[in-house]
């Protein structure tokens, strides 16, 4: 549920700037890419409902916020999302046959926070299917495992009524077996227990799953980021190193700011997690903006920590979420927002060197005026293929009461030296959105802080889990509804 409303220590980051300090390039407005072509939006139907004993809202539909989604090699797609103190709903459909249908809650109805979902798939061809794709996809053939993806979701769970602290809940469903009640899935209510905050999961082949998550305190990284791994499928765990040593050992203070996502290399069980960061002089910790890397060749049990981005003083790129993705050939592609753009820097060589950041949203088919772009998200797949989506809206300023938001995505086949991008949906939330999390006023965060983003690993096609509310009327209308905002799904269908 994140992020805090202090006053922040600033830290000294001993790392040298990249070769790129605080530039940045755009795509040209009609960029030679093609434009992606989304399908109709489906609302993802949830029965959960409000406990009896709510004193506001009992027995009333729940809502469903932040979504994360994930897409297993057969084309089985699943979604979680979170019910705002009152468990993790999860669906689970099929690309192009049928939408997520709702399966259940994987934490028993506990959890509630943030919430992270994972797919494990044994990455050997032996007795896998080889099969053909269409040409337009650019992709000859795939292995596609025989066996269904292993499920792996981690959630906040609180402690205390109204929440002291928070807990993570993981859930792990072998060969994705969530039949009766989730009875097959091993579950541990309180995996980490006390302050806890904002879990991420990744995957190495079917059994091997990193879990990452701070310890709440003043957005504080020093000794603050734990990393833990498991080789059995989530039956045990084991803690690896601190994925920030590197930038606060010397350091002559705290070093603050806020995790990404964890990724893994699919090739060779590299690790990495991107972090944004404060530097040097700052004195307003909540403008952070340094962009970093932590790699781990060893499983987790120590990281190298290397920088990917240098903004300029003043600049503020401390906005939900720094995002993290690694092709099949291994690229690493880091997404960010400055509240104005959506920023892509990319690195061929695990996080050594990094291209200069380049404004995405302006690839926008026809030129979308797009002035406020928040929340992105970044996948990757095959080599060279990558895609972004984000809430994007004219208004000058992302707090406009009167800004108009859709989702917006952008696609790259080579790498990222082209994009083509294109709305994905209708306007789907009218107000304010902020990107500062637990720093915003409830009234402008009505979405939280989060969309999920993945791509079909048969055609490289995204597909995107998001918010919406208009449903309900403006974000003051939103905010007095018992289950707003609610989920929704689309896929990319051409090209």
């Amino acid at each position: 549920m994140r992020r805090f409303a202090c006053a922040f220590t600033l830290a000294l980051l001993a790392l040298a700037p990249p070769d790129t300090t605080g530039h940045t390039r755009a795509y040209p407005d009609g960029t030679s890419a093609s434009q992606p072509v989304f399908g109709p939006s489906v609302r993802l139907r949830d029965p959960s409902r409000y406990p009896a004993d709510d004193r506001q809202y009992a027995r009333q539909p729940l809502p469903d916020a932040e979504p994360s989604v994930a897409v297993a090699p057969d084309g089985a797609v699943w979604v979680a999302t979170l019910h705002e103190r009152h468990g993790t709903a999860l669906w689970r459909g099929h690309i192009g046959q049928a939408p997520p249908a709702f399966v259940g809650q994987p934490d028993a109805g506990i959890g509630g926070g943030d919430v992270a979902l994972a797919l494990g798939v044994d990455r050997s061809i032996s007795g896998g299917a080889t099969i053909p794709l269409t040409s337009t996809t650019g992709i000859t053939g795939i292995t596609i495992p025989r066996a269904p993806a292993s499920l792996y979701v981690a959630a906040l769970a609180p402690i205390g009524t109204p929440a002291t602290a928070w807990r993570i809940a993981a859930t792990s469903c072998p060969r994705g077996e969530i039949a009766r009640a989730f009875r097959a899935c091993v579950f541990y209510p309180h995996l980490a227990y006390g302050r806890r905050d904002r879990p991420w999961l990744a995957t190495y082949g079917r059994s091997t799953v990193y879990l990452s998550y701070l310890t709440r305190g003043d957005d504080l990284l020093s000794g603050h980021v734990t990393v833990r791994r498991s080789d059995d499928g989530g039956a045990t765990w084991h803690s690896g190193g601190d994925p920030v040593a590197g930038i606060t050992a010397e350091a002559p203070a705290p070093v603050h700011g806020w995790s990404g996502n964890l990724a893994v290399d699919g090739r060779d069980g590299t690790v990495y997690e991107i972090f944004v960061a404060g530097t040097p002089g700052q004195e307003d910790g909540d403008r952070f903006n340094r962009l970093v890397l932590a790699r781990s060749r060893d499983g987790g049990a120590t990281w190298r920590d290397l920088p990917v981005y240098q903004g300029r003083a003043g600049e503020d790129d401390a906005n939900m979420w720094p995002g993290l993705a690694v092709d099949a050939a291994g690229r690493l592609y880091a997404a960010w927002s400055d509240r104005r753009g959506v920023l892509l820097s990319s690195s061929p060589d695990g996080g050594e060197t990094w291209s200069p950041a380049q404004r995405v949203d302006t690839s926008i088919a026809g030129g979308a005026g797009l002035r406020s772009n928040v929340l992105p998200s970044v996948a990757a797949g095959p080599a060279g293929r990558v895609a972004l989506a984000w809430y994007g809206a004219d208004a000058r300023d992302n707090l406009s009461p009167a800004a108009r938001w859709r989702v917006y995505a952008a696609t790259s086949s080579d790498g990222g030296a082209t994009f083509g991008g294109a709305a994905a949906t209708d306007v789907a939330h009218e107000g304010p959105i902020c990107a500062k999390g637990d720093a915003c006023d409830e009234l402008q965060r009505q979405l939280l802080d989060n969309l999920g983003l993945a791509l079909d690993p048969r055609t490289g096609r995204a597909v995107i889990a998001y918010g919406r509310s208009v449903e309900f009327g403006d974000y003051r209308a939103c905010r007095r509804a018992a289950n707003c905002p609610q989920t929704y799904y689309v896929e990319q269908v051409a090209p």
